[in-house]
């Protein structure tokens, strides 16, 4: 059984490879913008990420993250 895209990110972001999963989630909403479940995993990502930057000091950064957020 092939792996739904949603469930890979959750994975990839699950097991600390965020980069990864943001790299993929990027391309997946790319390729199935109107996919609800594949929104709700990369909404995941996303708030991850903004949150890393953020712990790091890179306040501009997590906030074009969370202009992506706002852009779902």
């Amino acid at each position: 059984m092939t792996q739904r895209r949603d469930e890979e990110i959750r994975a990839l972001r699950k097991g600390g490879q965020l980069e990864d999963a943001f790299d993929l989630a990027q391309q997946s909403l790319e390729e199935a913008a109107d996919n609800i479940w594949l929104k709700r995993e990369i909404g995941w990502v996303y708030y991850t990420k903004a949150k890393s930057l953020a712990e790091m000091g890179e306040i501009k950064a997590a906030i074009e993250v969370l202009k992506l957020v706002a852009a779902l």
